[in-house]
């Protein structure tokens, strides 16, 4: 060691100390360097003083003393060296040979920056913006990191940035975040560095380009940056802005692992993952994994959870790290964990409520699917109360961040008007971005927007075009649209060959529409299928079993008439109640009907008539008929004969032949509306048209009796014949009698006994009377 001349002066052992230290004298000399220092600040030097409070704090050219380094550090701060202020404010806030002390901390860094040094602006921002120590002032604090960034902190420039980017108490703004990471960058700084390249991979506040990203990653990481190597080895490893270069990628993440830095080492462990599993490196991934998460990285955690999730037979343990991931606030965590809460599965119990806690905390930190899944459960209320206009605002927010789910679901919100007011246009728009990153779900829904013209033209090419796209990736929804289109032949050339195709398809996925569907064409006879009961009955069981309303209730019909199954009302009538449960108008007629039979449960007329009621709130027509029934009859409550005729005529408008009618009835009678005999007939011959036995009838009596029509007595005729062949006996005694009488025809005594007898057999006591007296006519005629 190079002994001190006794009469140099504390400057001149500064001097000295400085250059030991610097290497000035041809190598760095730690230990002279900081004797220097010592004899210096012995003497009273300031400078000396604050140099000497580093060594002790740094541990150089002497052993660490943080306590050393405050007393040092007090003592220069004592004589307004704004630097040792500084330094002494940090011991305070971070508790370094002192005990900690926010107070104390402030008013150090406050003189420090008072006095212009940047770095010490710098300090003081940060705490104001992050609430350190003290009450939390973004606004505040931005005011001093914008006076460190005019005296030339880069970390201060890199830091105003970050404020803006993520919306630190101040309305985000990518431009301005841009404009400040760039000034950093410029000036050198790493982070700078790396915040720029993320602006240009996401397009945030400039132009994307995915190739002027990876120049600034590469600046950060030959400059050690360990975050700038980690992007960087990214890049390379997805083929982001370079070409794809796995050797590259782990080389980058190697050198950042070198560090043992918990996210080079879980980035590390994202790369051995991709490999196959059961591989040697998939056994590294966990090894890395493992590392990383020893030093309390949640994402590692997080991944290790993954690993496991994805292993056979794995239970406990893959819980346990997603939990640990989760409770240290990672979202990507407790998106997956919450998913798992929410419909339960290995070995997770369901909980909604613990999942829409999940959800929650993701969501405030930003996750966009965490958006998207709040969304899903206000608008369900599952874990939660619905709430479809909070739904809404979670959807939008999900949508906006740009994730595919959440714009599909915030786009069937404007369309239905779901918390919000209904937009086809906005749900088209949101749609089709959600379509062009490829969601499949999406894709089928604007098939159907294009086909029907929701928000955009009708077109049905387009249409067709989208729904083949994700039918072709296996979308099963797309597939039964297809389906249904080709068998239907509205939109395109009627093709059973390609509607079954595309069914069976859907059919094979077990989607519930397509297998409801291929049911009902085993039911009818449709699309070239003979009629099958048994394989009618097998399809809507399937299809029931996925919870489709729709098969449920047919499933019950088949209970209650015997079609393929024993007929069992019991059986029946829970499958009714659990379509019914869920909406379904036709089940709800139903089970109405079962209740005003007694059909499998106590008759009761007041559940059969709210059941109706709740049916015809969706349009049912033959819930509106009984209704109407009801109202007219004062099954429950008083007689209503205006509200009948209210739901007889919606019932009618919705195409109920029965529903016309029983109208026409009213109007001739004048029951709840006033007497009019055309308005009647009208209805009659609508019912008719539909075959409808009693509306034919009724119009042959308006055409006899030229009432609300001109007398016709051979279009009257006509209808009696037309009843009358479908078993009507009225119709049978009516048409007998213009046989017997000559009206509309030539008299004909034996067609009439034909009629009559007809009649009779159906218990028409008149009619038995009129076959004898025709039977006597005609011997009298012989």
């Amino acid at each position: 060691m190079n002994s001190l001349s006794g009469g140099e002066t504390a400057a001149e052992q500064v001097k000295n100390a400085l250059r030991y230290y610097n290497g000035e004298n041809g190598k760095v000399d730690y230990a002279s360097a900081f004797e220097n220092f010592r004899k210096a600040a012995e003497q009273g030097n300031a400078e000396a003083q604050y140099y000497l409070g580093s060594c002790f704090l740094n541990g150089t050219g002497t052993a660490r003393n943080p306590q050393e380094a405050a007393r040092w550090f007090a003592k220069a701060a004592e004589q307004k060296l704004p630097a040792a202020q500084m330094w002494l404010g940090i011991c305070y806030q971070k508790g370094l040979g002192v005990k900690q002390n926010d107070a104390e901390a402030l008013k150090y860094l406050t003189f420090a920056a008072d006095n212009n040094l940047a770095e010490a602006q710098y300090y003081l921002g940060r705490m104001y913006c992050d609430g350190a120590g003290v009450s939390k002032d973004p606004e505040g604090g931005l005011i001093f990191l914008r006076r460190a960034a005019a005296n030339g902190s880069s970390d201060a420039q890199y830091y105003i940035g970050k404020v803006y980017s993520e919306g630190l108490g101040v309305s985000r703004n990518f431009d301005e975040a841009a404009r400040w990471f760039r000034r950093s960058a410029d000036a050198g700084n790493s982070y700078g560095d790396v915040a720029m390249g993320d602006c240009l991979q996401r397009g945030h506040g400039v132009m994307q380009s995915n190739e002027d990203a990876v120049n600034y990653y590469r600046r950060a990481a030959d400059k050690g940056n360990v975050l700038g190597m980690i992007k960087l080895g990214t890049c390379y490893l997805d083929g982001v802005g370079v070409a794809q270069n796995r050797q590259l990628a782990l080389e980058w993440f190697g050198k950042a692992a070198a560090k043992e830095n918990p996210e080079a080492l879980m980035a590390l462990g994202r790369y051995y993952s991709q490999s196959p599993a059961g591989s040697a490196d998939r056994a590294k991934a966990i090894e890395y994994f493992t590392k990383a998460a020893s030093q309390g990285n949640a994402e590692a955690e997080y991944w290790l959870g993954v690993e496991e999730l994805n292993a056979a037979g794995s239970r406990g343990k893959t819980i346990t790290h997603l939990r640990r991931s989760a409770d240290a606030g990672f979202p990507l965590a407790q998106v997956r964990l919450g998913r798992l809460y929410l419909t339960g599965g290995n070995g997770v119990q369901k909980d909604e409520k613990r999942a829409v806690e999940l959800f929650r905390k993701a969501a405030d930190a930003g996750n966009s699917e965490a958006l998207y899944f709040m969304a899903v459960c206000l608008s369900k209320g599952a874990g939660v109360a619905a709430n479809p206009a909070m739904a809404a605002e979670y959807a939008l927010k999900s949508a906006e961040s740009g994730n595919s789910f959440g714009q599909y679901l915030y786009g069937i919100f404007c369309q239905e008007g779901i918390g919000t007011e209904k937009n086809p246009e906005a749900a088209f728009s949101w749609m089709m971005n959600a379509a062009k990153q490829g969601n499949l779900a999406a894709m089928a829904q604007l098939g159907d927007y294009y086909l029907n013209g929701v928000g955009v033209k009708a077109d049905a090419d387009q249409g067709i075009s989208w729904l083949k796209k994700a039918a072709q990736e296996n979308d099963s929804n797309a597939q039964f649209l297809l389906g249904k289109i080709y068998s239907e032949g509205l939109l395109v050339p009627q093709n059973y060959q390609d509607a079954l195709g595309w069914l069976n398809k859907a059919a094979e996925a077990n989607n519930p529409r397509a297998l409801h569907l291929l049911g009902v064409f085993y039911k009818d006879g449709l699309a070239g299928m003979p009629k099958d009961p048994e394989k009618m009955f097998q399809f809507f069981k399937r299809a029931e079993s996925l919870n489709n309303p729709d098969a449920i209730c047919w499933v019950g019909l088949c209970y209650l008439n015997g079609i393929a199954v024993a007929r069992d009302v019991n059986t029946a009538v829970k499958y009714l109640q659990r379509a019914a449960d869920l909406g379904n108008a036709e089940a709800e007629f139903w089970l109405g009907v079962c209740y005003q039979k007694g059909l499998g449960v106590a008759q009761n007329d007041t559940k059969a008539f709210e059941l109706f009621k709740k049916a015809a709130a969706q349009d049912n027509s033959s819930a509106l008929f009984y209704l109407g029934l009801y109202y007219k009859n004062g099954r429950v409550g008083k007689e209503d004969p205006v509200a009948a005729a209210r739901c007889l005529k919606r019932a009618a408008d919705l195409g109920s032949a029965e529903a016309m009618y029983n109208l026409g009835l009213f109007y001739d009678n004048g029951i709840g509306v006033k007497v009019d005999h055309a308005e009647a007939a009208r209805l009659y011959q609508k019912a008719a048209a539909q075959d409808n036995a009693y509306g034919q009838y009724a119009l042959a009596c308006a055409y006899e009796a030229g009432r609300g029509v001109e007398e016709e007595p051979v279009k009257a005729l006509y209808y009696y014949k037309k009843s009358a062949q479908q078993g009507y006996k009225y119709a049978m005694f009516m048409l007998a009698r213009c046989y017997e009488r000559g009206i509309g025809t030539d008299r004909d005594l034996r067609a009439a006994l034909r009629w009559y007898e007809k009649a009779a057999e159906q218990n028409m006591l008149l009619a038995g009377d009129k076959v004898k007296a025709v039977e006597l006519a005609i011997s009298l005629e012989e």
